[in-house]
């Protein structure tokens, strides 16, 4: 059961007794892609994160015909120009959240 453990400025290199080599870090000689930055935050991202994109189509004016619409009261659909941007942002995950989950479990049921 030998083998060494080297350690250096650059990484750890594990060389086990049956010939294989595990190495973590950066040697230099890596050839596989790097991952790239992400960029800057616009000013909308820097107030409600990066998630926007998980938000709906059709979210902001109720436009469209996506299938987490079908979910929201005649009542809730007539007040969506009074509520403010955040609760509409919150309302439309949650309602597209809770209608893939009603829709996984009707599919899940097929099977």
């Amino acid at each position: 059961m030998g083998g060494t453990i080297e350690i250096s400025e650059v990484g750890v290199t594990v060389n086990m007794a049956g010939g294989g080599k595990i190495v973590i870090g950066d040697f230099g000689d890596n050839t596989a892609p790097k991952a790239e930055p992400l960029p800057p935050l616009t000013p909308e991202e820097e107030l409600y994160g990066r998630g926007l994109c998980l938000l709906p189509a059709g979210w902001e004016e109720l436009s469209g015909e996506e299938h987490w619409q079908y979910h929201l009261s005649e009542s809730l659909r007539h007040l969506w120009p009074s509520f403010s941007r955040e609760q509409k942002m919150a309302i439309a995950f949650t309602a597209n959240e809770l209608s893939d989950e009603l829709r996984d479990s009707q599919y899940s049921h097929c099977w």
